[in-house]
Formats: structure tokens, C-alpha cells, sequence
């Protein structure tokens, strides 16, 4: 369907006009309003050229080309042609009904020449002169422009004042949530969201920035009400869905993670994101088959899609197939060769199919590009642990205990080892000092790698308290 069948019968009529006039080299009469809208549109199909046929006949019009080179500028600040665009508006002299449109265009020029703080100079004095439906737009833009200069703060100033006369408002808020993620800020964004919220209890995007920074800060079970309650105010709003289904999904919640993603289906068709989401959260409950058809679903959509090749290799690995999951693993890590999942997997898949120098090789570049990463530390002495090379395996874990000396994760893993090695009074002496009822998983994930476990570490602790 053609650009013009959305237009105005008569608008078409103006631009057939015009069009007809060129072809005929003729002259017809326009007036004013005609031709910026004639501008508007040519401009807004990226036809400059068109744009600009139509600036050099109302120069032919009229005497007063003021209004006429703002819109010739703002063509050549479209064009990238910066130093033309800047040269056109210092010759005009902006009239009351236009300064606000000047300004603006001085802005956008300065802007894209890099010369920030010029571009603050012109918004700030637009923000002053401007009428309240002018308000949001110049506002947004100002915050850029102080961001862009690393005026941050400048920013999050301009944005507090606005917001609270105007909760209402998507893109200022959204923008004010970006500025305090971008500078750390999340407690003084916990603490001005949730202001707004209970100032202005029916703004639904407030809502969907708390729930936003809550999940940011692990507030998970709150999240989960934040989207709630902006589910509640705008029922069809698909962004709280989906994030709403991964606090869930944090939470462990993966059937009630499922069921929100499943929601939003019949407003918005799932993505790839979203189908890779969705086998993540069937992978969790060992629902393999299932999580293959999501993550397959996902490739379909977007064959770039890296975290669903993943998803695969790891549902292949635990259904026995580890030849095909180590192909799915490898486009994953070619895809991004520094993510530090793609790694661990690619390199515990490389050590079950007996790449086992590869495998070294990838995991030591994990330890060296992401030392204080305790799971980069399990990978590498895991690979020596699957060769029987235990010993050696355990030196890596002490240096990653040296590095990071809390981890949990790096502490059982240590006390896998001393126990696979027959140390029993040191495995024991160890268990003593880390044991915490609280860390399950961390039991778990060894008890399955050495089942004999199971039967140790419940007499040893026992016995610590009789």
C-alpha cells in the first residue's frame, strides 16, 4: 500500500499539485501552511531533495523566508549537513510565533555536532517559553542532552520536577528509572518510586518502574506486586508481563513464571525472547522435551537467537546426548565469545566429549578474564575432576577461595574434592567450618556428583552436634 493512500484526499490533491508543477516546470501559488506541511511530508519520507524543491519555490512566494529557513534547516540537520544547517539558522531572527521552533532546531543541530553544551543553552531557554503540551517532549530532550554531557544529575533534578506535576507521563518516567540505573542509584530510585506510587497511586508506568528497580535490588516477591498493580491499571500492558514472569522465574516460581508469559499471547505474539523464556522455565522443572520444543520454537523465529542454542545444549546434555549438545554449545559461544555462560558450557561439554585441552583452554580463559567469578573456578577444577586429576583439580579451587573467600559455591566444591581424595578428617574439619542449613543447592549439586555424600554429610554433622 502506497505512502498516499494513508493521506487526506485534499492533501493528496496538494501534493499531486506540486509534484505536477515540477514535472511542468510551471509556477502554481501555495500558501504558507501548504508548504511546511508539503516539507513535513517529503521530510518525513527522507526525500530531501523533494523537501528542499519545495523551500526554493516558497522563497519564490514570499519576502519573508524566516520560517521558510528554519524548515530549510532543519532539512540540512536531517541530512547531516550540520555546518549548513547552523549557518541558515544564525541568519534568522526568530519571531515570537517561531522562537520556540528555533530553539529546538539550534538544539538538534548542536546536538548532533557533539557540542552539548551549546544544545543545553538552547533547551533550557525552550523549557522556560514553552506552553504545557511542549512540556514531556523539551523536557526529554534537555535530559538527554545532560546525560550526554555527563550532566546525570542535572538530569534526574529536571526529571523529579516535571514528574511530579505530570506522574502520567511513559517516557519521563522511563527515562528518570534509565538515569538511576546508569548511575547506581537504584536505593534513591526505590525511594522516589515508591513515593510516586503512593502519591499517585493510578499511574500505571510508576508502577512498572518500581516493580522495575525493586527486581534490580532482588525485591522479588515485591516486584511481583509492583506489576501487579500496573497490570491492574492497564490490563493489556505486555512489558509488565513479561517482567513480571521473570521475577517469577527468579523467585523459582517457574508454573506461575509460565502462565504470565502465557498471558500475553493474545495481545502480542511471543517472540523469540519470550519462546526462549519460556523452555528456560521448563528446563528448570525437568521438563526436557518440552524446553527442546520452546528453544527449537525459539530458533525458528530468530535463528540468531544465542541463548536458545544454549537452552539446547544444555536439555541435550542432561537427556545423554552430548555430542549434539556440544554442537548447539559451539554456536552459542561463536555467537559471544566473551559470555561467560557460553564458556561454561562450551568447556564442560568440550571435557565430557574428551576435548579435554580445549575445555582447559576455554576455562582458563574464563579464570583469567573473570577471576572473582566463583563459577569460573568450578568449571576449570570440574574438568580436572571428570580426568581423575583431583588433586590438581582442588589447587584451582583453593586459589579461587583465595580470591573470593565467601563463595559457597567454590567452598562445597572443595569439600567434593577432600572427600573424592579419601581426606576424611579434613573433609570433615571442612564441612564443619562452612555447613549452613540454609545452602541446599550448594548440597544438592554435589550430593549428584558424588552420591555417596548423602550418607556422609548428614552422620558428620550429626555427630558435630550429639
Amino acid at each position: 500500500m502506497s505512502e498516499e493512500s494513508f493521506l487526506p484526499e485534499d492533501f493528496q490533491q496538494i501534493v499531486h499539485r506540486f509534484e505536477r508543477m515540477m514535472r511542468e516546470n510551471e509556477s502554481y501559488y501555495f500558501d504558507r501552511e501548504e508548504l511546511e506541511d508539503l516539507i513535513f511530508y517529503y521530510s518525513d519520507q527522507f526525500l530531501f531533495h523533494q523537501a528542499l524543491q519545495v523551500v526554493e519555490h516558497a522563497k519564490s512566494l514570499f519576502d519573508d523566508h524566516s520560517a521558510i529557513l528554519l524548515r530549510e534547516a532543519e532539512i540540512y540537520t536531517s541530512m547531516g549537513q550540520l555546518h549548513k544547517a547552523i549557518g541558515l539558522l544564525k541568519k534568522i531572527s526568530p519571531l515570537q510565533e517561531n522562537q520556540l521552533d528555533w530553539l529546538m532546531a539550534s538544539a538538534v543541530a548542536y546536538s548532533q555536532l557533539h557540542e552539548h553544551e551549546k544544545s543545553i543553552g538552547f533547551l533550557e531557554q525552550a523549557i522556560r517559553i514553552c506552553d504545557p503540551e511542549n512540556l514531556d517532549d523539551i523536557a526529554l530532550e534537555l535530559a538527554l542532552e545532560y546525560q550526554n554531557a555527563n550532566k546525570t544529575d542535572k538530569a534526574i533534578v529536571l526529571l523529579k520536577k516535571v514528574i511530579t506535576h505530570r506522574p502520567e507521563s511513559e517516557t519521563l518516567l522511563y527515562e528518570m528509572a534509565y538515569c538511576f540505573e546508569t548511575t547506581g542509584r537504584l536505593a534513591e530510585a526505590l525511594e522516589f518510586f515508591t513515593q510516586l506510587s503512593d502519591d499517585r497511586p493510578m499511574s500505571f508506568p510508576t508502577w512498572y518502574c518500581l516493580g522495575n528497580i525493586q527486581q534490580q535490588l532482588e525485591l522479588l516477591s515485591e516486584s511481583v506486586d509492583s506489576y501487579e498493580y500496573s497490570l491492574a491499571l492497564m490490563p493489556d500492558f505486555v512489558p509488565a508481563m513479561i517482567n513480571k514472569a521473570q521475577a517469577q522465574f527468579k523467585q523459582k516460581e517457574y508454573a506461575a513464571a509460565i502462565a504470565t508469559l502465557e498471558s500475553s499471547f493474545h495481545l502480542e505474539a511471543p517472540d523469540a525472547t519470550t519462546f526462549c523464556h519460556l523452555g528456560e522455565c521448563y528446563e528448570k522443572m525437568d521438563e526436557m522435551i518440552l524446553a527442546q520444543e520452546y528453544y527449537l520454537k525459539a530458533i525458528e523465529l530468530d535463528e540468531r537467537c544465542a541463548d536458545a542454542y544454549l537452552g539446547l545444549a544444555v536439555v541435550l546434555d542432561y537427556l545423554n546426548h552430548p555430542a549434539e549438545a556440544l554442537k548447539f554449545a559451539e554456536i552459542a559461544y561463536r555467537f559471544d565469545t566473551q559470555n561467560e555462560e557460553y564458556i561454561t558450557v562450551y568447556a564442560k561439554l568440550l571435557s565430557e566429549n574428551g576435548f579435554v585441552n580445549e575445555a582447559i583452554e576455554k576455562a582458563n580463559e574464563l579464570v583469567q578474564s573473570k577471576p572473582h567469578d566463583e563459577e569460573s573456578w568450578v568449571v576449570l577444577a570440574d574438568i580436572y575432576y571428570q580426568q581423575n586429576q583431583v588433586e590438581t583439580g582442588l589447587g584451582f579451587l583453593q586459589q579461587g577461595l583465595q580470591l573470593i573467600p565467601n563463595s559457597t559455591m567454590i567452598a562445597y566444591r572443595k569439600l567434593l574434592f577432600l572427600f573424592s581424595m579419601k581426606k576424611w578428617l579434613e573433609a570433615e574439619d571442612w564441612l564443619h567450618q562452612i555447613f549452613d542449613v540454609q545452602q541446599l543447592d550448594e548440597m544438592n549439586e554435589i550430593e549428584s556428583i558424588n552420591p555417596n555424600l548423602n550418607d556422609w554429610m548428614p552422620y558428620v554433622i550429626k555427630k558435630k552436634y550429639n
